[in-house]
This record gives C-alpha cells, structure tokens and sequence, in this order.
C-alpha cells in the first residue's frame, strides 16, 4: 500500500533538502524504518515523489539528499521529482532527479498533468509475476501463472516439476 507523507516548512517556504532528508531518515534509515520493519522489503519497491512549485528555500543539500536516498545502504530508494506550473525550475529539478536515480523532473502544468504523471510513477511500482523461476510479486510463490512451469528457485513456496505433456515445453518462453 503507499502511504502519502506530506511535508512543507511554515511560512510557505519550500523546504526539498528538508523534507528528502526526514523522510530517510525517519522511514528509510536501515534501524526502525519501513525497510526493516517490512518483511517483504527485498522484494517491494520504493520510491520518493517529490512534488513542488518552487526552488528549495531553506538549507541544506537537495541533491546531496536524493542521493543519500537513492545510495541508500538498506535499499536504493529513487527520487520521482514533479515540477508544478513552473517550467524555470527544470534545470534544478532535473539535477535533483538525477541524483535520485530517475533521470530528470516531469513537469506539469495542471491537475490533469500531475495524475497522469502521479499514475504513471506509481505503475512503474506495481509488481508483476514473470517466468522466471523468482518471485516477482511477493507473494511467496514463483512462476505461479505458468503451471506447466518447473519451479525450483530459492523461496519459492510452490516447487514443482515442470508439466511437459500438458502445455508444451514446459519452461519460460
């Protein structure tokens, strides 16, 4: 499930180094975050978006922290950056985007824009079974679409020998 946290410094100010850097360490610091308390931290991804109207305001590292993130020790967390109605900000969005892992900002210029593009992140984290003897899903099962498919990966809770006379080959195509 994604929980939206909301941070913004007082006063209107736009605080991007503040918040990236609460947000690791508050949810992704490798003692008592999200990720070591999630059992299925290996298999689920993360992912930051950040969302703003304005250059960061107020101190510290904004790139510095989108990379912290995203070279996180526990897990590589990326950093999605969104630009609202302000295309100037590009050139500092996109650094900021790069530093987090997800090449450069997307930027919109109204609500239909933002959910398109707040969809379009959010897809990309949506796990999907493949065949390919892992668990792709997180659901403790491996290749679990594919029945007629041996499955003998590690962690895998459904190991079976492949069912050639049913469907063919019996291995992922």
């Amino acid at each position: 499930s994604v929980t939206p946290t909301v941070y913004h410094a007082r006063g209107g100010w736009t605080a991007i180094a503040g918040s990236l850097y609460h947000l690791r360490n508050s949810y992704f610091n490798g003692t008592s975050g999200v990720i070591a308390t999630d059992p299925q931290s290996t298999c689920r991804p993360y992912k930051v978006i950040l969302l703003t109207d304005g250059d960061d305001q107020c101190p510290g590292d904004q790139i510095a922290q989108a990379a912290a993130l995203y070279n996180n020790p526990g897990k590589s967390i990326p950093v999605h950056v969104i630009g609202f109605a302000n295309s100037a900000l590009r050139p500092n969005l996109d650094n900021v985007a790069a530093a987090g892992g997800t090449g450069q900002a997307i930027m919109v210029d109204d609500e239909i824009g933002l959910a398109i593009a707040i969809a379009q992140i959010v897809s990309e984290s949506l796990l999907r079974e493949t065949c390919n003897n892992t668990d792709d899903d997180c659901n403790g099962q491996c290749d679990e679409l594919w029945p007629e498919v041996g499955v003998s990966g590690a962690g895998c809770s459904n190991t079976r020998a492949a069912q050639t006379c049913t469907a063919g080959l019996g291995i992922c195509q």
